[in-house]
């Protein structure tokens, strides 16, 4: 009887359990890419990439929902490996290294010192040092952020493919396919060979001092830096990892795999996966990427699936001192976290606990009821469904030293120079009953924590009011606010009440009035209050944040002629006039905001003619008029000619036709008719199916050149033997 494969065995019992062993769902984002390998992935603040095969590169802002292709500069669109290092961001293509700095906007091609149309499967940092792991042409390394290259290949096999790095301390490893692992222990200037040879490396993963190699076997894991190699638990063949935390994941032929024990055991997590041959990962936030080596990427949520890292602290700081009675104790959350359990102490050993609460829903506390001058301990942990993680570090500070008293001015308080340097503590610190006249006002910190209330029921003037920080939780009210300058980091009021405010500056850091401000007359820039009938005057460039500047019901409209520099349905007569218009949009996608162009006839009806968007897309209800269009696109299909273009396969393209009714990689007739076609990706898909269809009759050509001369063969063949 033949003896089944153990790789079988253990394929079909991963098929069965994949499905069993955990209740997280994946969900296919199915992304415009279908069709086409998503080969890597690169993760920046909110930002998603992802590097396909003949596509390009793509982002996400919402968490995979929408992508939007980023081409522009990278002539070749086949990327094979993505790395981020702070605003330098690098794409390895079948024909060298791309750079943007622009988070992907734009691409330079920084391949000096490259082979000519080399393929670079995978990059690395290790320090300022970049490394390139090209296919079957060696390691590379820059130092100069990509400009220029040169080969750091002493040790290593001649022409390998080099598939994949992993950094442990001052140990960089490279995979290589059909060569094991290679180590250099001096920034790439020599390699030698780790005890695991070989073997057709994919993927390597390091998990704190835990180096693990994914190859066509299974895992193999190594805790000495390469001396030594545990046997493969799993033997499946596995394309890529994705470490989160201190947990795994393997993506598989046939699906992920996941261990939360450093790779002694591992589960399936494969629920929802309807492709499962996964090639890429990227950890995000509270959700881990997968993509498939058919294009489609799928989302998994990590809030219920592992157990959270510890919280890392972040206020107050270690040590710090002077913090007040009542302070906010802040922490970064950790992924899937969903609630925290807060300790404070006396002691760092935590013997005396004076507040030990639970349930926390946010990565803050507000405490109250500390001592003055008294030292306390805190620390924190993360829980989810999965479990409670360890506590974190434990920090110390020291409360305040001192209780300033209230500070009330009474009566008329006229001509005097009033100075706070030491935060007040107390509510209603400050009140003034009636007149306050004084050359200068100034205080080191009046805030929300140190001031209730600030009441002037008459008259405020001074040739200057500054503050380090002017917060106001409840009303500032007078009759007359004057100053030469009103300034402060912040300016923060609730309500802000006169009957005229006058100032030259009027000035904040990050100022804002979050209730009301009800002057009868305000200037802004002036030395003394507006003239006439006017009700705001400014001298100088006004700046509209966040509101409508409306001007309306103008009847005298004769000081838009000659001078003017905005003129808006408005027949100039004489003069120059100039009129810009700048939208500050709203989303990083650019498709809201802009401006609007109507058209109203006489019975009120109105309709919208045009609109330019932020991100430049002109949309017009009619039709455009012009000599000539030039479209300018980020890509072209030639790639569709370059060595290594995979064409797929004919039966695979009827097979396709008739389940879906179109070409593969062409819109459908429903999105076509109701979303439109840009012209230029049009233009490029029918030149890139037109190149694909002259491969297919190339290949045709040289199949029935085939046939005839071994037909030809076989007529010599009969006649020879007739005879």
């Amino acid at each position: 009887m033949k003896k089944i494969p153990a790789n079988f065995i253990a394929s079909l019992l991963f098929l069965f359990l994949g499905s069993q062993i955990s209740n997280a769902q994946w969900t296919d984002l199915n992304p415009v890419f279908t069709w086409t390998t998503t080969n890597a992935f690169a993760v920046s603040g909110s930002s998603l990439f992802a590097g396909t095969n003949g596509l390009g590169v793509y982002r996400s802002t919402n968490d995979g929902a929408n992508w939007t292709e980023l081409n522009s500069g990278l002539t070749n669109t086949t990327v094979l490996s993505l790395v981020m290092n702070g605003n330098n961001f690098f794409a390895g293509t079948q024909n060298g290294v791309y750079l943007s700095t622009d988070n992907g906007i734009g691409w330079t091609h920084v391949s000096s010192g490259l082979p000519s149309y080399t393929s670079v499967h995978s990059m690395v940092f290790n320090g300022t040092s970049l490394f390139a792991g090209t296919y079957y042409n060696g390691i590379y390394r820059s130092t100069t952020n990509g400009t220029s290259w040169s080969a750091v290949d002493s040790g290593l096999p001649n022409g390998c493919a080099v598939y994949s790095f992993a950094v442990i301390g001052n140990n960089i490893f490279a995979g290589i396919f059909g060569s094991g692992v290679y180590r250099s222990t001096d920034n790439g200037a020599s390699w030698s060979a780790t005890a695991l040879t070989n073997i057709y490396t994919n993927v390597l993963a390091a998990v704190g001092s835990n180096l693990f190699a994914g190859y066509g076997g299974g895992i193999y894991k190594s805790t000495d830096n390469g001396v030594t190699w545990t046997q493969p638990v799993v033997e499946l063949n596995v394309y890529s990892f994705a470490v989160v935390g201190t947990n795994i994941f393997a993506g598989t032929e046939y699906g992920v795999l996941l261990s939360t024990d450093n790779g002694t055991n591992w589960s399936g997590q494969s629920n929802g996966l309807t492709y499962s041959s996964i090639c890429s990962f990227a950890a995000m936030g509270t959700y881990l990427y997968a993509g498939s080596l058919n294009g489609h990427v799928y989302r998994l949520s990590l809030a219920s699936l592992l157990i959270p890292e510890p919280p890392v602290l972040t206020y107050p700081a270690d040590t710090a001192t002077d913090i007040a009675l009542n302070p906010k104790l802040t922490w970064i959350a950790p992924v899937g976290a969903t609630s925290y359990t807060l300790q404070i102490a006396t002691d760092a050993g935590f013997s005396t606990i004076i507040v030990n609460q639970t349930g926390i829903a946010a990565p803050y506390y507000n405490v109250t009821g500390l001592a003055l001058n008294t030292a306390y301990y805190w620390r924190v942990k993360a829980t989810n469904t999965a479990g409670t993680s360890s506590w974190g570090s434990t920090w110390g500070f020291t409360t305040t030293q001192n209780n300033v008293n209230a500070t009330i001015l009474n009566a008329n308080t006229v001509n005097a120079s009033i100075q706070v340097n030491t935060p007040l503590v107390n509510a209603a610190d400050v009140i003034l009953t009636h007149q306050l006249s004084a050359p200068t006002i100034t205080s080191t910190n009046i805030s929300t924590d140190h001031l209730n209330a600030l009441t002037v029921s008459a008259n405020v003037t001074a040739t200057s009011i500054s503050t380090a920080n002017l917060w106001v939780s409840n009303n500032l009210n007078g009759n007359n606010i004057g100053a030469s300058n009103i300034t402060g980091a912040d300016i923060e009021a609730t309500n802000l009440n006169a009957s005229t405010i006058t100032a030259a500056q009027i000035s904040g850091g990050d100022g804002e009035f979050s209730g009301t401000l009800t002057p009868a007359k305000l200037g802004v820039g002036m030395t003394s209050s507006p003239a006439g009938d006017a009700k705001l005057e400014v001298s100088g460039m006004s700046l509209f944040n966040g509101g409508n500047a409306n001007l309306g019901n103008l009847t005298n409209l004769s000081f838009l002629q000659n001078s003017a520099k905005m003129l808006i349905g408005w027949n100039r007569t004489a003069g120059e006039g100039e009129a810009d218009f700048i939208s500050n949009r709203s989303s990083t996608t650019g498709t809201t905001g802009g401006f609007a162009f109507y058209d109203i006839d006489n019975s009120g009806s109105l309709r919208q003619i045009m609109r330019i968007v932020g991100n430049g897309d002109v949309h017009v209800d009619g039709t455009i008029g012009c000599r000539e269009l030039v479209v300018t696109l980020g890509t072209w299909p030639d790639y569709v000619f370059k060595p290594g273009y995979q064409l797929m396969p004919l039966v695979e393209v009827e097979k396709y036709i008739k389940q879906e009714n179109h070409l593969p990689g062409i819109p459908d007739q429903e999105k076509a008719t109701k979303q439109g076609v840009s012209v230029g990706e049009m233009q490029a898909k029918l030149l890139q199916k037109i190149e694909e269809l002259t491969l297919y009759m190339i290949q045709m050509k040289k199949e029935n050149q085939d046939l005839k001369e071994r037909l030809s063969r076989v007529e010599k063949k009969a006649n020879a033997e007739e005879k």
